[in-house]
C-alpha cells in the first residue's frame, strides 16, 4: 500500500484554523495588543476610508455616538472585571447608533489599510446586518486568522524544499495567537514569510520554467509588504538570490516588483511619518529614560545617523538586558500575559527538527553566497526593526530600546533556520513519516496547551 505524506500546508491550514479559532474566543475581548485602536482602524477600512481623518492634532475617523460607549463596556467587562465572562452578555447589544462623531486613534492610523483588509470584510458583513461592537471585533478576529493563516499555508506550500521550517513557525503559539487578534501583525507576518518562501522557489525553479502567473504572485505579494507594517520590505531583497541564477526577462520582472514594494513602501511611510505623533506619558509621570517619555523621532533618527557606533553599543546593551525576554516572547508571548518557560523550550526543539529533517536544501541554498545574502537581510532587518522602536516610542538618547516586543522577530526565524545544515542522506520513508507525525503532533499539542493556559489565566 502507499504510504500518504503528511503535507505541511495542509496542517497549518486546518490546525492553524481550529486553535486560532479557540484563542479568538479565548482571548478577552479588545485584550490584544492595542486592539482597541487596531478595531478602530479595522472599523473605518472597513467603510471605505483608507485613511484616517484630522481633528487638530489627532487623528482618527467619524463613527456613531453610542460606540465609544460601547467599547468601554467591553473594556470594563472584558478585562478589568473578575468575572471575564460578563463580557458576553453584550453580544446582544444593538449596533452602534447615533450622530457620527470623531474618534480618536491616532497610534493605528499610521498603518496602511492593506493588513486590516481581511478583518475589514466581514466587520463590513456584520455591519450591514446590524451586529454589536462585540460581534464586530470577533468578526474582525475572525477574518484577520482567515487571512493570516491562508497566506501562512500558501507560503509553507510555496516552499520548494525544508516546507517544515515554515510550518513549524507559522504554528508557533505566538504566531497563532497573533493570527487569532485583531491588528496589523498576523497579516504583516504572514506577508513576510510568503515573500521569503516565494524567492526561495524561484531560486529553486530551473531557467525557462519561471511561469507568468508566479511573477504576478511575486509582485502581488511585494507590494503588499511594502503597504504592511514596515520594515519587513527589507525581505523582497531575498529576490536577488533568484535574480542571479534567472537574469534576463524573469530577472528584470523582479527587479520591477522589488522596487514596485520599496516604491509602496516609502510612498506610505512618508505618509505615515507626517501623521505620527510621539506617544508620550503626561509631564512628571516618567523618569528620564523611560519608554513613551522625551520621545523626538527626529532628533532620534539624527543621533542614530551622525553617531552610528552609539547606536551599535545601545543594540548590545538592549540584548545583553533582555536577550531572555526577546527568546521567551519570539516564540510564546501572550497578550495580558505570558506562556510558560517549558512552552519555549519545546517550542525552540520543535523548530530544530523541522529545519534539520529535510534529506536535501533548494539548490540556491547551497551554496555558500546565497547563505551569506540571507544571513546580511536578516541582520539588517533586525537594526532596521531596533531603528524604528529607538526613535518611535523611547527617550532621546536612552541607553536600551526599551518596550521592544519579540514577536517582531518572528519573519526573521526562518531566515536563521534555513541557513543551519541540512540533513543530506535520505531517510527511510517509515523513519520520517514518524519524524512528521512526532513534529505535527508536538506542534498540534503545544498549541492546545496554549488555549488551555489562556483559559485557565482569563476565565
Amino acid at each position: 500500500m502507499k504510504r500518504m505524506r503528511m503535507r505541511p500546508w495542509k496542517l497549518v491550514a486546518v490546525v492553524g484554523l481550529i486553535c486560532g479559532l479557540g484563542f479568538v474566543f479565548l482571548t478577552p475581548p479588545m485584550g490584544g495588543y492595542d486592539e482597541p485602536l487596531h478595531f478602530l482602524r479595522a472599523d473605518q477600512v472597513s467603510q471605505g476610508h483608507l485613511v484616517a481623518s484630522q481633528h487638530g492634532k489627532q487623528y482618527g475617523g467619524a463613527f456613531p455616538a453610542t460606540l465609544t460607549k460601547d467599547l468601554r463596556a467591553i473594556l470594563t467587562d472584558g478585562i478589568f472585571s473578575r468575572d471575564r465572562t460578563k463580557v458576553f452578555k453584550h453580544f446582544g447589544d444593538a449596533a452602534p447608533r447615533g450622530r457620527k462623531t470623531f474618534v480618536e486613534f491616532t497610534p493605528s492610523a499610521v498603518y496602511s489599510p492593506v493588513p486590516y483588509v481581511p478583518a475589514a470584510l466581514l466587520m463590513a458583513v456584520g455591519r450591514a446586518f446590524g451586529a454589536s461592537v462585540l460581534v464586530l471585533l470577533y468578526l474582525g478576529r475572525i477574518g484577520s486568522l482567515l487571512g493570516t493563516i491562508g497566506l501562512l499555508a500558501l507560503a509553507v506550500a510555496r516552499m520548494p524544499s525544508r516546507k517544515w521550517i515554515l510550518a513549524t513557525v507559522a504554528l508557533l503559539p505566538v504566531t497563532v495567537l497573533q493570527a487569532s487578534l485583531l491588528s496589523a501583525d498576523g497579516v504583516t507576518i504572514a506577508l513576510a514569510l510568503l515573500v521569503f518562501a516565494l524567492a526561495l522557489a524561484l531560486a529553486d525553479t530551473p531557467r525557462g520554467e519561471v511561469t507568468k502567473r508566479r511573477l504576478v504572485e511575486i509582485a502581488i505579494a511585494t507590494i503588499a509588504l511594502g503597504l504592511a507594517k514596515p520594515p519587513y520590505i527589507l525581505l523582497a531583497l531575498l529576490f536577488a538570490i533568484p535574480w542571479w541564477r534567472h537574469r534576463g526577462a524573469v530577472g528584470r520582472a523582479l527587479v520591477v516588483s522589488t522596487a514596485a514594494g520599496f516604491a509602496a513602501f516609502a510612498a506610505w511611510n512618508a505618509y505615515a511619518s507626517s501623521i505620527y505623533v510621539a506617544p508620550r506619558y503626561p509631564s512628571g509621570g516618567a523618569d528620564r529614560f523611560a519608554v513613551f517619555t522625551h520621545v523626538d523621532p527626529h532628533r532620534q533618527e539624527r543621533l542614530i545617523e551622525h553617531h552610528p557606533w552609539t547606536f551599535v553599543q545601545t543594540i548590545q546593551h538592549t540584548l545583553s538586558s533582555y536577550w531572555q525576554s526577546f527568546l521567551h516572547d519570539v516564540i510564546a508571548q501572550a497578550p495580558l500575559g505570558s506562556l510558560p518557560s517549558w512552552v519555549v523550550v519545546a517550542g525552540v526543539a520543535i523548530l530544530l527538527t523541522g529545519a534539520v529533517l529535510p534529506r536535501v536544501a533548494p539548490r540556491a541554498l547551497i551554496r555558500w553566497r546565497a547563505r551569506v545574502v540571507i544571513i546580511a537581510i536578516a541582520v539588517l532587518t533586525f537594526v532596521a526593526l531596533m531603528a524604528l522602536a529607538y526613535s518611535g516610542w523611547n527617550a532621546v538618547g536612552a541607553p536600551r530600546i526599551s518596550a521592544f516586543q519579540g514577536r517582531y522577530l518572528i519573519p526573521l526565524l526562518p531566515l536563521l533556520l534555513v541557513v543551519l545544515p541540512a540533513r543530506r542522506r535520505a531517510l527511510p520513508g517509515d523513519e520520517r513519516g514518524r519524524i512528521e507525525l512526532l513534529i505535527a503532533a508536538a506542534s498540534t499539542v503545544l498549541l492546545i496547551a496554549a488555549g488551555v493556559w489562556l483559559r485557565s489565566h482569563f476565565y
